[in-house]
């Protein structure tokens, strides 16, 4: 099926540059921890009562204003330590990232 371009072109020019790989991680991750851990702890303390949704979505914005910056500072410290502990076999890259981004 066609959509008038080739799909490898349209996929080259929606991608970041191999340098925003750190940024990039830390906010997909973050965003997605702070969410599950936000909603747990939010479950947990208050259980299932009305308006959670709300206290959920509040909660999620105070921990995902702490968990970017903190993974901004936190990822490359733990790839250097996997790396140090964790012997990689030929050709792959550092822990947790590409062989190029951001060495």
């Amino acid at each position: 099926m066609s959509h008038g371009f080739e799909q490898g072109q349209a996929t080259a020019r929606r991608k970041l540059h191999p340098r925003y790989m750190g940024p990039v991680f830390a906010f997909i991750m973050s965003a997605v921890f702070a969410l599950i851990m936000s909603g747990v702890l939010t479950a947990y303390n208050l259980g299932l009562v009305p308006g959670f949704l709300g206290l959920w979505m509040r909660n999620y914005g105070v921990a995902w204003l702490v968990a970017f910056p903190t993974a901004m500072i936190v990822v490359p410290l733990v790839r250097r330590l996997v790396g140090a502990i964790v012997e990689m076999p030929h050709g792959q890259g550092r822990p947790g990232g590409s062989s190029a981004a951001g060495r």
